[in-house]
């Protein structure tokens, strides 16, 4: 199941996502974690989003700057560019991000689009997965972390 958020003209202004979490995939086993800092107003945004991958030894990892945060009720979606990464190929700098956001509280879902297809303030088209572990906060008309200067998200093991 895919999130769906509305127009971009649509969007609630003053939208904002803050957390991390961790998705545990299996076959093969590995763990994807995500940590972001965003907000927007449904046509510009900014914040970082972070994304890395950890298989047995391996681990690769991005960073990419956000452009666009857009939201309709618990569901944000965040659009980046990468902007660094190492040892993942699908994400070479200049590469669009989209990642959509469901906010359900403490098992929150999260889908993820990398590639040319992905344009400004897109929702992610891929497939949605429940988080194993972390949170997502989607806040409205809030000051967020994001705007903190120094603030840096954090894993918890």
């Amino acid at each position: 199941m895919t999130a769906t958020v509305g127009e971009a003209g649509a969007a609630t202004p003053g939208v904002s996502v803050v957390g991390q979490a961790e998705l545990d995939i299996h076959d093969p086993d590995s763990v994807f974690r995500y940590a972001v800092r965003a907000r927007g107003d449904g046509r510009t945004g900014d914040g970082v989003l972070w994304i890395s991958h950890h298989h047995g030894a391996q681990f690769s990892w991005l960073v990419a700057a956000v452009t666009c945060v857009r939201g309709t009720g618990s569901t944000a979606a965040v659009t980046a560019k990468v902007i660094d990464s190492r040892d993942m190929p699908i994400a070479a700098p200049g590469v669009p991000i989209a990642f959509t956001v469901r906010d359900n509280g403490t098992k929150d879902r999260i889908s993820v689009t990398f590639g040319q297809s992905v344009h400004r303030c897109d929702t992610a088209t891929g497939d949605e997965a429940e988080i194993s572990r972390g949170d997502f906060q989607v806040r409205r008309d809030r000051r967020c972390d994001a705007d903190t200067p120094g603030h840096r998200p954090a894993f918890r093991r």
